[in-house]
């Protein structure tokens, strides 16, 4: 299996293992800011509700700025678009440290521009390494990239919390300043992010004219709505997963706070320890898939992460919750790599990054709306219970989509667009000969 994985990673070439790389330092921040960020906004003096719609506004940056982005995209801009989401997001995360207490409005804004550098991985992302990867590989480029992924989540989310213990304990900060001390590690991350992101090569992209052709048959076959529609049918979800998600996974470090009375210290190994299980079991699921099918694997696995989370409130101790929601992470996270492989083979290929785009759209949309309900809930009901309740009814609705819903969506492929095994994506997407003097 690591001699699959070691032969992605030459064939996805130089422009995708650099975007594989500075996605491992995005995710770093990313987690860092999950763990450090709710903590900090409990002592601004924010309630649990208003914690959750400033942590969906970080996620409203891929509804808000998602077609902008894609068009530009789709122009060749990629490695200028990454490069700004990561500064714009080091921006949002100074004025989240310079806003005043209660300053709620002021703070959203910087949590929306903190999401920037997301908005750019996740919709720039699939299409990039789609057009790197020869097709044969695809399934495990994405693999690696949630693996990757999920293993810088695992070393930020260790920092949110050890970052913090050590500037309280050695240096004698406050809990506010030790907090605030750890969001400033996120913008540095966040340079060095952009600092990867410009070593790119800028064409990496296929440009408009490049697709042109392919996009012309499939208009003859597809009128642009009805092609759009079955678009958003095909990411639709991606709706459920996210609500699964963001109602659960921003809420941890206040849930072991609150719940269980863990120190920052603590909160970050746990933490740490999750990412890491969820970048393990995202290396497997590629076999499991290539056995039972990449639908049947993304249901399996999501009801199963969906029923840890469940039987975490059914009165076990903490320990026992420990085990159930690494349990959790371990088993949901390689399904959205299984699933954008999936989708990726049903989409061709000059509208794949308007797939990816819609799926990151739907995704933004729902995780704002998850988790200012999830806030909600928890300020109601006085617990987690309800909260992460709505999450598992996210991953059903999901489970729901891909076995009801899925297999009476049209196909999208004509037959040209079936790449045969092993072919590049390069390859379908080269212009012709006559085509090189317009792209120059």
């Amino acid at each position: 299996m690591l001699g699959e994985y070691r032969d992605t990673w030459r064939a996805t070439g130089p422009a995708g293992r650099r975007f594989l790389t500075g996605g491992v330092f995005y995710a770093f921040r990313m987690m860092l800011f999950l763990v450090a960020f709710p903590l900090f906004a409990k002592t601004r003096g924010f309630d649990s509700g208003e914690i959750g719609w400033l942590v969906g506004g970080v996620s409203l940056a891929l509804f808000v700025f998602g077609i902008p982005v894609t068009a530009l995209g789709t122009r060749g801009h990629t490695r200028l678009l990454l490069m700004s989401g990561s500064l714009l997001s080091a921006i949002g995360l100074g004025i989240i440290l310079l806003a005043p207490a209660h300053a709620f409005w002021m703070t959203f804004l910087g949590c929306l521009m903190a999401g920037m550098s997301g908005t750019m991985f996740w919709i720039l992302g699939d299409p990039l390494l789609a057009s790197t990867t020869p097709a044969a590989q695809r399934g495990h480029v994405y693999a690696l990239k949630f693996a990757l992924f999920t293993v810088g989540m695992s070393i930020g989310g260790g920092m949110g919390g050890w970052i913090p213990a050590v500037l309280e304990g050695l240096a004698g900060f406050s809990n506010a300043r030790a907090l605030a001390g750890t969001l400033v590690a996120g913008v540095l991350v966040d340079i060095i992010q952009c600092g990867v992101f410009s070593s790119i090569a800028k064409d990496v992209m296929p440009r408009v004219s490049a697709l042109a052709r392919s996009t012309g048959r499939q208009l003859a076959q597809h009128p642009p709505k009805k092609m759009w529609l079955l678009l958003i049918l095909l990411a639709m979800p991606e709706a459920g997963m996210a609500t699964g998600h963001n109602s659960i996974r921003p809420f941890l470090a206040l849930f072991f706070e609150e719940d269980y009375g863990l120190s920052a210290g603590a909160i970050g190994t746990i933490m740490a320890i999750f990412a890491l299980g969820g970048g393990v079991g995202s290396l497997f699921l590629p076999t499991v898939a290539k056995r039972i099918g990449n639908l049947n694997t993304v249901r399996i696995f999501r009801a199963i992460a969906a029923s840890a989370v469940a039987l975490c409130f059914s009165g076990v101790g903490m320990i026992a919750v420990i085990g159930l929601l690494f349990t959790y992470y371990a088993i949901a996270d390689g399904t959205e790599a299984t699933f954008i492989t999936e989708g990726m083979e049903r989409v061709p290929v000059a509208q794949r990054p308007v797939f990816s785009g819609f799926y990151a759209m739907i995704w933004s949309i729902a995780s704002f709306i998850a988790a200012a309900a999830s806030g909600a809930l928890q300020g109601t009901s006085g617990g987690f219970a309800a909260a992460f309740g709505l999450g598992v009814v996210g991953y059903a609705f999901s489970i729901f989509w891909i076995t009801v819903i899925y297999p009476r969506i049209p196909s999208l492929l004509s037959p040209h667009d079936k790449t045969a095994p092993g072919e590049s994506l390069r390859d379908d997407l080269a212009p012709a000969p006559d085509e090189f003097a317009r792209l120059s």
